[in-house]
């Protein structure tokens, strides 16, 4: 792939300039005869030569400074660059503003198939959302999956723990760095930080475990609510989800619904897993919502008098479970305090089968009226 980029250069005698719009990374191919890349890079100019990426000292930044960056963030660049070469043919020509680039990533299947960046660290693509923003339960789901890349197979994930460090936005794609803090006999641990050229968005802790035959038992009973063909779909997204929410009266903090994933989906138990961590972030915004005490005044706009956002995530897998067929959600909260919500909740599938726990802290800070 690298002779692929090295033709592209050689086939100009002049100083080019080519854009190539991906992560934090601007790229300025100049003195093609010679092989030299100057970039800028969160601020920082940096030179690359062409034989093995390795990073030289720039006369002349993109903006006319010199700099250097530290050890660290050279690494990390020095793997942005590879791959960028890597990619050279197909990213010349993409943009992630692009409609076709978005399209694609409103298919499950497609937005969890990530891109290998270097040793254990890989690139995600994502939708545009009505809000703007990038949904959480994306950014996790995509992080389980990079998790799931540096693990053997015979593991499965039993739970996860994140914390939403910062919104991410779709016009750029995502970085999944993983660390694997360690491998067991039975258990392994992973660690996964996702960043965008503004830093770090989200770090996630995954364990997965080898599968064991144990006696076990199920506690806990689904609620009896009306069941999905019996509730109107929510069409707030309009892509990828059926979500049918059950209308619990305001002040309860509860909220519940059934949902699914409506893209085709392989018979990958990792990727239902991944899956369910998708729709784990959709529903439990109600309850907290129902129970905040001036929420009860519901004169004014809740977007007027309200900032909210996912702040940590934990998630237990109990069973296997098909994320493209409906699942009950069934939230309760558990209290606010300090402008932080805590809502607890299960997930079961249409036959009652509990197959996984969620909890979740969400800001819910008032602004005023």
């Amino acid at each position: 792939m690298e002779e692929d980029l090295v033709s592209v250069l050689k086939g100009s005698q002049e100083q080019v300039a080519l854009e190539i719009v991906t992560l934090d990374v601007v790229i300025l191919v100049v003195d093609a005869p010679q092989m030299i890349f100057e970039a800028f890079v969160g601020g920082r100019n940096v030179a690359l030569n062409q034989q093995g990426f390795s990073f030289v000292p720039a006369e002349r930044g993109a903006l006319g400074q010199q700099g250097l960056l530290d050890e660290a963030s050279a690494s990390k660049c020095c793997r942005d660059y590879t791959w960028l070469a890597h990619r050279f043919n197909t990213l010349a020509s993409v943009n992630v503003t692009d409609a076709a680039y978005h399209e694609a990533a409103r298919d499950f299947a497609t937005l969890m198939d990530l891109e290998p960046h270097g040793p254990d660290v890989f690139v995600g693509i994502s939708p545009v959302y009505p809000w703007g923003r990038l949904y959480g339960g994306q950014v996790v789901a995509q992080a389980l999956r990079a998790a799931a890349h540096t693990v053997d197979t015979a593991y499965s994930p039993h739970s996860l723990h994140a914390y939403f460090i910062r919104g991410g936005t779709s016009n750029e794609p995502v970085r999944f760095e993983v660390d694997r803090i360690r491998n067991g006999r039975s258990f392994v641990t992973r660690r996964v930080v996702a960043r965008q050229s503004g830093g770090a968005i989200l770090n996630l802790s995954a364990s997965f475990q080898i599968s064991e035959e144990q006696p076990e038992k199920q506690t806990l009973s689904m609620p009896d609510l009306a069941p999905p063909d019996a509730i109107e779909e929510d069409d707030g997204w309009g892509f990828m989800l059926d979500r049918r929410y059950h209308g619990y009266p305001h002040g309860t903090g509860r909220s519940s619904g059934w949902i699914r994933i409506t893209t085709p989906m392989e018979d990958d138990p990792l990727l239902h897993a991944c899956g369910l961590a998708f729709t784990s972030d959709t529903v439990q915004f109600g309850a907290i919502n129902s129970s905040h005490p001036i929420e009860q005044d519901r004169s004014k706009g809740h977007d007027e008098r309200f900032v909210g956002a996912s702040l940590d995530h934990g998630m237990w897998f109990h069973r296997p479970a098909r994320a493209d067929q409906f699942h009950l959600y069934e939230f309760e909260s558990h209290g606010i305090v300090g402008g932080r919500g805590l809502a607890i909740g299960n997930v079961f599938s249409s036959d009652g089968t509990h197959v996984a726990t969620i909890a979740q802290e969400v800001l819910m800070r008032y602004i005023g009226d």
